[in-house]
């Protein structure tokens, strides 16, 4: 059930699903293999509300969740096109190789990553696990696509599966898993509201590192609102990035879509990603000024 619920959220997860499920096949026979995948297909049909559709415009045959496949093959497309994307205060067309590895380096706790390294020396029956971690690493190093910590959430799953494995015998062990675990959750802590920001303390300052869904997906807006009334600010120009209407949230405010429609004598707050991704940091009144982050995701320019 687990399986066939990952599998249907998010279409990148096969990636690194199916092969674990075929390494541990020969163990589950034939019987309890079919019924995995029958149960998979039936219970992914069903996220996508037992329609049935065509893949593209090649054949008028409608296949049991087409949008399902349809969105997969949309996917590989999208990743071999690539796209621009900032990281690591650059601008790239396609994901660097070092990327995947240091999203999942970073953006993954400390203590996770220990507890992660100690289960996989002291726990058993772990080869699964390894798999989809190394898949994905692979995956990132071989190919330009811009895996965010969104499509490795698989990979953070096997962490914390290994990290499950810890099994403390000596007060010594006890007492370094306790305060693994309490570095865990003060870590997380200092983040709430807004676990999308999260980063390790490897990073002081992620917002030159990360945009795009690894760090600023419009989350902030809530919080923005009450940054806004807290500081007084009124009649500012607001560049957002993200799907959700500004206005459900915000008030007397102008929305801009370009650098051109900015008004340089009105305070300006610009996303993280939309500052760096398009084109904000170049421009020489913005990369001159300073500017001050709030609400965890948005640069605020007086």
């Amino acid at each position: 059930m687990v399986i066939a619920l990952a599998a249907g959220l998010k279409v990148a997860t096969l990636a690194l699903l199916v092969p674990p499920l075929l390494f541990k096949s020969p163990k589950l026979g034939k019987k309890r293999l079919a019924l995995l995948f029958g149960f998979c297909f039936v219970f992914i049909w069903a996220t996508y509300g037992f329609r049935a559709q065509a893949l593209g415009n090649f054949s008028d045959i409608k296949f049991p969740f087409g949008g399902y496949l349809r969105s997969l093959k949309e996917n590989l497309l999208f990743a071999k096109r690539g796209q621009p994307i900032f990281f690591n205060e650059v601008l790239y067309q396609k994901s660097p190789w070092f990327k995947t590895p240091l999203v999942i380096a970073t953006k993954s706790s400390l203590p996770l990553l220990i507890l992660a390294g100690w289960g996989l020396i002291k726990g058993k029956r772990r080869n699964h696990l390894v798999l989809i971690i190394l898949l994905g690493l692979i995956f990132g190093l071989l190919k330009p696509l811009n895996f965010g910590m969104r499509h490795l959430l698989p990979i953070q799953l096997a962490l914390v599966l290994l990290a499950a494995k810890v099994r403390p015998k000596s007060m010594l062990n006890w007492m370094v898993f306790i305060l693994l675990i309490i570095w865990q959750i003060a870590s997380f802590w200092t983040v709430m509201p807004q676990p999308l920001t999260f980063v390790n303390e490897l990073v002081r300052h992620p917002a030159r590192i990360f945009s795009d869904s690894d760090f600023d997906w419009g989350q902030g807006l809530v919080e923005l609102r009450s940054e806004t009334n807290r500081l007084g600010l009124t009649g500012f120009q607001l560049a957002y990035f993200g799907n959700n209407n500004p206005a459900d949230h915000l008030s007397d405010f102008r929305l801009v879509t370009d650098i051109g429609e900015i008004n340089y004598r009105q305070p300006a707050i610009i996303s993280v990603t939309c500052y760096y991704q398009c084109g904000y940091y170049r421009d020489p009144y913005f990369s001159r000024v300073p500017k001050r982050m709030i609400a965890k995701s948005f640069f605020l320019f007086p």
